[in-house]
């Protein structure tokens, strides 16, 4: 179980990353969930931080910008990130699944 100064350094990473991924995508991204371990706060060190992102569009250019920005910040962190990325309507259809559910129940918005 983390501490209180872990979650919120936690927490603050998180909110960071999903800042700049706007910025850097603009408003092609609509969602950003932190989902797993890191959104129950029950994550061990080194755990890693998971996303589900929904895009207007999905192909290999924003896959690609996606992945070289989870990179950086496995640089900056030491940390692994990693997104799902999907469109809207794909997330409309996965929320109705086991895995898509327990992440519409317990994953944060940022």
């Amino acid at each position: 179980m983390p501490t209180s100064a872990e979650k919120e350094l936690s927490d603050r990473i998180a909110r960071e990353f999903a800042a700049e991924l706007r910025q850097r995508l603009g408003d092609s991204v609509h969602k950003i969930i932190l989902f797993g371990s890191r959104a129950r706060g029950l994550f061990t060190e080194g755990e890693e931080f998971k996303f589900v992102v929904t895009v207007d569009h999905k192909d290999r250019e924003i896959d690609g910008q996606i992945l070289d920005f989870e990179g950086e910040y496995l640089d900056r962190y030491d940390l692994l990130f990693s997104s799902q990325v999907m469109t809207e309507d794909i997330w409309e259809i996965e929320q109705r699944g086991m895995w898509g559910g327990a992440i519409k129940m317990e994953g944060i918005r940022l």
